[in-house]
This record gives structure tokens, sequence and C-alpha cells, in this order.
């Protein structure tokens, strides 16, 4: 699977995924982020989770358990699984202790649109998802921030 960091030019992403080249340039073009820069991250108040989560209450348990199902399959590759709103908000985290660390930059309450109107985080799963509306996958240095 080829990247898009370092010397791979992200046109050169179409290859690997449309989606990707489409996100690099909305995030360059339509929300003018600077890849040089950090990505802001914004995080909901327990208060505002808590209201973004109310239209969910009653499919959180079926929720729960595919994220439980979905991570058990990806464990040990070290991912997790998430579910969140189409405003790119993360409403449930299941990841595995161990890697917990390693993956914190994901949990209940922060915003990963790829350009919200408070923070942005460029190309990443949750965000160009919303977007594309569609299954897609990031990795790596194919988000747009390096520090992703």
């Amino acid at each position: 699977m080829a990247l898009l960091r370092g010397s791979v030019n992200p046109s050169e992403a179409a290859a690997v995924a449309p989606y990707l080249e489409g996100s690099w340039r909305r995030c360059e073009q339509r929300y003018h982020l600077d890849r040089s820069t950090k990505p802001y991250l914004v995080s909901l108040t327990r208060q505002e989770l808590s209201a973004q989560s109310e239209p969910y209450e009653e499919y959180f348990g079926a929720i729960n358990s595919a994220l439980e199902f979905v991570h058990s399959a990806l464990e040990a590759s070290s991912f997790c699984a998430t579910f969140s709103d189409m405003a790119g908000i993360i409403l449930r985290y299941q990841a595995a202790q161990k890697h917990d660390g390693d993956l914190k930059l994901e949990r209940p309450g922060l915003v990963w649109a790829e350009g919200a109107v408070e923070g942005a985080v460029g190309t990443n799963g949750v965000g160009t998802c919303v977007v594309e509306q569609r299954p897609v996958m990031v990795v790596g240095r194919q988000h747009y921030f390096s520090i992703l």
C-alpha cells in the first residue's frame, strides 16, 4: 500500500484509494489547513457529549456489541473500534488496555471532522468517512497531519 507522506505526492493516492486524494485536496483548498502546524482537536464536555449521544441511547447496546466484535477481530493489530455521529464526534470507543495509551487521541467526545469550524484534523478515518458517506481506511502517513 502506498503512503502519502514523504516523497509521495498526494495525487498519487488515487491509485491506492481515490477518497484520499479528494480528502487531501479538501484539506488544502477548502479548509486551508497547513500540514506544518499541529492539528487542533476539539473535545466536548461531559454534558455536551451526553447531549450529542442522546439520539443513540436506545442503540448503544447493539453498538457496544458491534464494537466489541470488531475490536476482538482487530485487537492483535493495535486497532481500536469507534462509533461516531455524522459530525465526526466519537461517541463510543473500544480498545485493548495495553494499546489504549497509543490510541489516546481517540476517545468519546473528540471531534474528528476533516475541517470543523472549531478544530480541524484533516484526512482521518472518522472525518473522511463522514464526508465520503462510506467506509474508508486511513492508516499512518495517509493522515493529513503527521502527528496523527
